[in-house]
């Protein structure tokens, strides 16, 4: 199995190693069009469509392989290594994909990866009162980091019930393992919790609601290109997009065997039985059933927290950077209208 080929940012960038699309030879002598890629390391949804694509020949099928491909952590630094680092496309945050577009960022959203917080629980100690979000008013709400999809949840859950989203205190915690050392030390009261980690914690935790019973549409990511490359290597594009979706076929098919291959990929670094549970609940709760394409509603979704959190009615300019042309056939086109 191919291997993926992860390198820091910072060595990568330091080297000034400004890729940019090389060709290779494929089956029958057909030229391929490597595509270098930023993405987030911190999601299974994010890396296993792409060991599948890989693994299973959709890449040169489509016409393309993929080269380097650089890990962050998401959100604006996975858009940063995608401009700063030269690359092609990447999977950005679409709240990071919003913010580097108004702020004037050369990119277009191209497509779509989770469209639904599948696995976004809400955690308490045992013997906590909390139950619901109704019983966080004036409790301290633990988000992952501001402007990320936590963030955003925490102001759309309480919007969806009627509640005053600023009855609520908010506080950093750094990711899911400061936001499990803070609610044992009694810094907050809630912390995001994924289904795995949970699994790991649960003699000390109890799960006190699920995003998606709320919100069940949110798009939390966007695959995205800058102008330069849709431009000169549209193929390219169309040809990531196409053997993403293929992948998330398979997956959806096996989550199993995409699971071992994953696993494989990473060299062991999770469980397989783990991995397969985390996809197996992704495909069973609908994460995957729009492929690449775009979701209106979680889209939506997306403009509402901007406007909540930042308490303005700035409309975002959908139709200005998201561009369905890309899409493989099959998949939803449809965007939200920038008036509401």
């Amino acid at each position: 199995m191919t291997r993926r080929k992860i390198l820091s940012a910072a060595a990568f960038v330091a080297a000034g190693a400004l890729t940019m699309t090389s060709c290779a030879s494929g089956a029958g002598g057909d030229e391929l069009i490597t595509v270098d890629m930023a993405m987030s390391a911190v999601s299974i949804l994010s890396a296993a469509p792409i060991e599948v694509a890989i693994d299973q020949g959709y890449f040169e099928e489509n016409g393309c392989q993929i080269g380097e491909r650089l890990e962050s952590e998401g959100g604006a630094s996975t858009l940063r290594l995608l401009l700063d680092g030269g690359l092609d496309m990447g999977e950005v945050g679409t709240g990071a994909v919003i913010d580097g577009y108004v702020s004037g960022a050369p990119i277009l959203a191209v497509g779509s990866a989770a469209q639904r917080p599948y696995d976004n629980n809400w955690a308490v100690l045992k013997g906590s009162d909390i139950t619901s979000p109704e019983d966080m008013v004036g409790k301290i709400w633990g988000i992952t980091n501001p402007g990320g999809a936590s963030e955003d949840l925490s102001f759309l859950i309480p919007n969806s019930l009627g509640m005053d989203p600023d009855s609520i205190e908010r506080v950093p915690t750094n990711g899911l393992g400061g936001g499990l050392a803070l609610l044992e030390g009694g810094d907050i009261d809630l912390a995001l919790i994924t289904p795995l980690v949970f699994e790991r914690n649960k003699e000390k935790l109890e799960v006190a609601f699920e995003t998606i019973d709320y919100i069940p549409a949110f798009q939390k990511t966007l695959y995205v290109t800058t102008e330069e490359f849709a431009e000169s290597n549209p193929d390219g594009v169309r040809c990531v997009l196409a053997a993403i979706n293929d992948a998330v076929a398979f997956i959806k098919d096996d989550p199993g065997a995409a699971a071992e291959i994953y696993a494989e990929a990473a060299e062991g670094d999770f469980p397989v039985e783990e991995r397969t549970a985390e996809l197996e609940l992704a495909v069973d709760r609908g994460a995957l059933d729009g492929g690449v394409g775009f979701n209106a509603e979680g889209l939506a979704n997306n403009a509402l927290a901007r406007q909540l959190r930042d308490g303005t009615d700035e409309v975002v300019p959908w139709e200005e950077f998201l561009d369905p042309q890309f899409l493989p056939e099959g998949v939803s086109t449809d965007i939200p209208k920038s008036e509401g």
